[in-house]
Formats: C-alpha cells, structure tokens, sequence
C-alpha cells in the first residue's frame, strides 16, 4: 500500500466504508405526510385551462370548483345550494381567516371528502338574520305598499287542517325592503272561511293607514290550492283585491322554494317588526309564537318532523314574491 496515492477515485484509505457496514447507519429519513387538506389545497392550486366565450382561460382547480358549485346552485340544485349557504355562513364565522383555511379546512376536507354528504338538518333561517341587534324593529312609519299572503289546507281531518296568514310591507326604498307585520293560524271549517276572509282585508286596510302606505293596500296573494282555490271564488265574487300565487312557484317543493328566499334572509332584507315577533296565538290548544317556530325550525330534506308548516309556507310566499321573479329566485 505504500505505492497507494490517494486522489480521484481513491479516498484515503482511513476514511473509507468498510465492508459490511452501512454508509448511512440511519437510513432514509422517512418522507414527511402531508395532512389531506395540504394535499387538496395543492391541488386546488393547480392552474388549468379552460375556454370561456370562445376564449382559453386559466384558472386554479379551487375557482372552477366553486363557479361550477355557484351555477349549480343558481340553477336550481338544492345540495348546491345548501353547499354554498355553509360556505358563506363559515366564511362570516371564520372572518379573519383567509379565503384558502375556509374553503381547504372547512369546506373541502369536511364536507366535499364524505362519502354521502346529509343535507337534513341545515337551518336556513336564523332568527339573528331576522332581527336587528337582537331585536324586532317597530311598525315602519312609511312603506310602499301592504300585502297578505294565504295558505289553506282545511280538510275533514284535524291532522293538517290549517288556514294561516301573514301581512307583508314592501318597500324598496327603505333600510329593509320587507317587513313581517302580522300573522295569525286557525282551524277554521271550509264553510266558514267566508266569513273569515273579510276580516283578512279589514286587517290589511288597519296596517296600510299604520304603515303609510303609499300604495295602501295591494291585496291577497292565495295558493290556489285545497280550500284556496274557494277562497279565491270568494273574493273574485265580492270584487276583493285577491290572486293566486304563480303556478311556477306553488310547483316547487318546500325545500326547494326555502332554499330559493333564503338568500334574502341571509341578506338581511327580511325581518319581524315587534308585532310579529311577540305575538302569541292558541293553536290546537298550543299558545305559541307559530311563526317563529315554523320558520326558525325548518330544516332542509327534513321528511320525519311532521310538523305545521302552513306559517312557513306564507313567509317563503311573501319573500319570493316581493323580492324575487314568479320563479322564487
């Protein structure tokens, strides 16, 4: 070994591996696991190409994803719809955080990854939405115009025999475009709904002189459905300012037409007034506040509750009616 020269190709000969011992005695460090929102975020990150009018554009995986989910939901798909109603209710909660640890963390690696994705159980109206700071506003001093909403299903049978109302105040000009004036909810015999429709008109004539409106009173809106379609007769035969509500609207399902207003809600443009909001009626021998409770309990695909819904079914009416197209929207 004395004629041994160490350079290129020959290390020193203290310095070299000896056999049957490993080089790098601790191995391969382990590669580091990424959590599944890391990986999904990288991949909502990833620029794609897409054509638009004719156009290629570019744009990440996380901005087609939620335009798709957005159209969808525009489109009429109620998971879409509740989708994006989860996101933005997160998103409000989480304000501080960034737009990615919202849609990443609770959106995609919660609610996207499950397998089934149970919609039952989403709360669509909040009373918080429904108030200001925590409480109902009073009576408006001014409003465009007065309305009432009617849905009847009077039946032989006590299980679902209701006749309820509720009075709207429109105004587009003011701080809150519609207003919950009053409501009220009786078991009342089909032949004595004519007697009781009257007293719907008279009502709306007190709120229009209370509220000023400008356009008093506009009249009755009826789902022209069960004992509506009579109550409708009725009021066409005494010259009462009454019309059914558009077919288009009264087709669609109650989770779908829930969904549709519930934007406004979200919005705030809806809300009780002091009337509304305390008023308590004997209903099937229940002294309750009704409307709230059908309206704040509602929960989207829920088939099991068996509950009244005939209040709720007034407040999607007058919101889809007043602030949105025939369609609900």
């Amino acid at each position: 070994m004395s004629n041994y020269k160490v350079g290129y190709g020959n290390p020193p000969v203290a310095s070299r591996f000896r056999a049957g011992v490993s080089g790098n005695a601790k191995g391969r460090p382990k590669r580091e696991e990424s959590s599944v929102a890391e990986h999904i975020k990288r991949l909502l990150d990833t620029p794609i190409e897409y054509r638009e009018g004719g156009r290629i554009k570019v744009a990440t995986h996380r901005e087609i994803a939620l335009r798709k989910v957005v159209d969808n939901a525009v489109s009429g798909d109620l998971g879409a719809a509740a989708l994006v109603l989860r996101i933005v209710g997160r998103a409000e909660r989480h304000s501080g955080s960034s737009v990615d640890h919202i849609l990443v963390k609770n959106f995609y690696a919660q609610e996207y990854l499950a397998e089934f994705v149970d919609w039952s159980g989403v709360a669509f109206f909040s009373r918080e939405k429904l108030l200001v700071d925590n409480q109902p506003p009073s009576l408006p001093t001014r409003c465009e115009a007065v309305f009432a909403v009617i849905d009847t299903a009077s039946k032989t049978g006590t299980d679902n025999d209701a006749t309820a109302v509720t009075f709207f105040a429109v105004d587009h000009i003011g701080r809150t475009p519609l207003l919950i004036l009053d409501w009220d909810i009786t078991q009342i015999e089909g032949a004595l709904l004519e007697t009781w429709l009257p007293q719907v008109f008279a009502r709306l004539e007190e709120l229009a002189r209370a509220c000023r409106a400008r356009r008093g009173s506009i009249g009755a809106f009826i789902e022209d459905k069960n004992s509506g379609t009579i109550l409708l007769q009725q009021a066409l035969r005494r010259q009462m300012p009454a019309r059914a509500i558009d077919s288009k609207l009264t087709a669609m399902g109650k989770d779908e037409r829930a969904i549709s207003v519930s934007g406004y809600v979200h919005r705030e443009s809806v809300k009780y007034t002091d009337r509304a909001f305390e008023k308590t009626v004997i209903y099937k021998r229940r002294s309750r506040k009704h409307l709230l409770d059908q309206v704040e309990s509602f929960r989207v695909g829920d088939r099991e509750s068996g509950g009244e819904d005939d209040l709720l079914d007034t407040f999607c009416y007058g919101i889809a009616l007043a602030l949105g197209n025939s369609e609900g929207f």
